[in-house]
């Protein structure tokens, strides 16, 4: 779980790094160098990124295309549980998109409903 935690958080807070320094240089757009524009959008794109990995946490356990990742858990209660923790987080995702700000804040999700779900 730990390597799961910190590539999370390393993705999240590298890209945004990495976005807000492109777009220093490569945007031409007049308005879009207006102060605090780019942090702005980064903030949308960052919602939008969290709701769609809410929604595809869901169709991930419930929909048809199931995934091994979930279904090769043999122990049907281990299983149940995982279940429970990606729908619970993807709820969170999907529901609170404008609270995900840093890899971190990703990651304090997935914590608090395997604790919430702890055996």
């Amino acid at each position: 779980m730990d390597w799961l935690q910190s590539t999370m958080v390393e993705v999240i807070d590298l890209f945004k790094k990495k976005f807000l320094d492109a777009w220093d240089i490569h945007v031409p757009e007049i308005m879009a160098k207006e102060e605090c524009f780019n942090e702005i959008y980064l903030q949308s794109v960052l919602e939008d990124t969290a709701a769609v990995t809410g929604l595809e946490l869901i169709r991930r356990i419930v929909g048809l295309a199931k995934v091994k990742d979930i279904t090769c858990i043999e122990n049907e209660e281990a299983r149940a549980r995982a279940e429970r923790i990606c729908l619970q987080v993807a709820k969170k995702f999907i529901l609170r998109a404008n609270q995900y700000k840093t890899g971190t804040s990703f990651v304090e999700t997935l914590k608090e409903q395997s604790m919430h779900y702890a055996k």
